[in-house]
């Protein structure tokens, strides 16, 4: 094999750099970032993409935020693609604090508008004796985040795509610029 590690990784060193790549977790979010950069598309679409992954990874649905991705990707005009990329902010590590924020959330702002047997839940130890009620405050919760989240996550995905593509393009036009030019043969007949 042309690729090949002289000395192969042991299955324990292949779990860990799953787990934790030896490069770093930077590296990867940094190339991934590069890759919705460069896509094809206008700065809309590839922001409104990033905005609805994130923002439908914070809702409580796990087996459905792709479903979920494609039909808002589809009403907002939104790239798919990006849509499914960004969605990785909902991971295995992040879902547990992301649960809380949401039940935090959801227990806050119905406790504000009077709902105080929904808001005196304990969180996830309420589930066995009241999964019903327990399901109504993540949800709310959820989607009182996301509704935050959209806008936020818009706005600065939007400026920084069109920040970057007006940098990379005076850079090709700099670029272009510093080439000399060929003379014209000049033809005289």
């Amino acid at each position: 094999m042309l690729f090949r590690r002289r000395v192969p990784l042991t299955i324990l060193q292949k779990i860990k750099e799953v787990l934790w790549p030896r490069k770093g977790f930077y590296r990867l979010f940094s190339y991934v970032w590069q890759r919705i950069l460069r896509m094809p598309g206008s700065t809309y679409s590839l922001a409104a993409g990033v905005a609805t992954g994130v923002s439908i990874s914070l809702t409580p649905f796990i087996g459905f935020h792709l479903l979920l991705i494609v039909a808002a990707c589809y009403l907002l005009r939104a790239n798919m693609l990006v849509g499914f990329i960004s969605s990785f902010i909902g991971n295995p590590w992040t879902f547990p604090f992301l649960w809380i924020a949401e039940m935090n959330t959801g227990k806050f702002v119905l406790g504000v508008l009077g709902f105080e047997a929904l808001a005196s839940l304990r969180g996830f130890a309420d589930i066995v004796q009241q999964p019903t009620n327990v399901m109504i405050v993540w949800i709310f919760g959820g989607a009182i985040l996301m509704a935050i989240c959209w806008p936020v996550v818009f706005g600065l995905s939007f400026y920084g795509i069109k920040r970057w593509r007006r940098y990379r393009l005076a850079k090709r036009r700099l670029k272009a610029a510093a080439k000399p030019h060929r003379a014209e043969p000049n033809i005289q007949g």
